[in-house]
């Protein structure tokens, strides 16, 4: 007699659990993420491949629009995020600028 039918026999309940991801995936767990200037869920969700709604569930976000920069958000069933894209290089500043227009003469 196995142990569930022993344990049914003694009127207990027995519970069968569902895997939680296909056999060989990652396992899926809670990723922090720290949100920077022009970040808004949806690019976090689709960095993270969650959708958004989860991220402001998880986070009692109830204004998807009230993000802050540098503020740390739960990501809910991730295994991790992709890296930003770079941020476009500032223009240097020109190393010999032009001189001043001489003040005009009566």
């Amino acid at each position: 007699m196995s142990i569930n039918t022993r344990l049914a026999a003694a009127g207990l309940a027995v519970a069968t659990l569902a895997a939680a991801a296909p056999v060989g995936a990652a396992p899926l767990h809670e990723t922090m993420y720290t949100v920077a200037s022009g970040d808004t869920l949806g690019a976090i969700g689709t960095r993270c491949g969650v959708s958004w709604q989860k991220i402001a569930a998880a986070n009692g976000i109830a204004n998807p629009s009230r993000l802050k920069v540098g503020q740390s958000l739960k990501v809910p069933g991730s295994s991790g995020c992709k890296a930003r894209a770079a941020a476009p290089a500032a223009a240097p500043a020109a190393a010999n600028p032009a001189p001043a227009a001489a003040p005009a003469q009566d």
